[in-house]
């Protein structure tokens, strides 16, 4: 799929405005985990022109494709990395994961939040936005949506009672959790800090 077409896509189903509107104005660093083409990272970059944004995506297209769309003097970094094996020189203020946990195994999600706890900076922001597993027609939508997708069946959706705890448990004091309301979509987000 073409990036500027995912843009559109992604844009409409995925609520940014309100991702965005939980990360601070002020100037830092932000790493956003499984950036894919970049749509999240280039939409923040021109609300949060402070920070200094860096993505990393396993998929070396689109991180290709992603490098190719910044500009020069940006605020913006893509790299082909995994999170498990990511390694920085710094520290982050803020990290988002968005649509990204379901799509990984439940057995892998404690290895995911212990390596994004390192990454944080004390009292760092941490973003979550996923897909809840109820109502059973907003499962089954995003269920087909995420297969044409991704060819694949496997989906670990993970409730947001459950996501709570699971980044509670890693070290993470929980701000707030909120559906985000859609038609069609289950989305929700939880925003949490790191503990000191």
């Amino acid at each position: 799929m073409h990036p500027k077409l995912y843009d559109r896509l992604r844009s409409i189903i995925c609520p940014f405005e309100k991702i965005i509107e939980n990360v601070p104005k002020k100037a830092g660093e932000l790493l956003d985990i499984g950036s894919g083409y970049g749509t999240f990272c280039f939409i923040l970059s021109k609300e949060r022109p402070k920070l200094k944004i860096t993505g990393i995506e396993k998929d070396k297209k689109r991180v290709n494709a992603a490098n190719n769309r910044v500009a020069a003097n940006s605020n913006l970094n893509f790299a082909c990395a995994d999170i498990t094996s990511f390694s920085a020189n710094k520290r982050y203020d803020v990290i988002t994961c968005l649509d990204l946990i379901h799509h990984i195994p439940k057995k892998d999600h404690l290895a995911i939040f212990k390596k994004i706890n390192e990454l944080l900076k004390e009292n760092g922001r941490l973003i979550v936005k996923d897909m809840n597993d109820k109502p059973l027609y907003k499962y089954l939508w995003n269920y087909v949506h995420d297969f044409i997708m991704t060819r694949s069946l496997e989906m670990y959706y993970v409730p947001k009672e459950e996501m709570t705890k699971l980044l509670e448990e890693n070290g993470f004091v929980t701000e707030f959790v909120k559906n985000i309301p859609n038609l069609l979509y289950a989305h929700y987000v939880v925003v949490c800090k790191k503990s000191g």
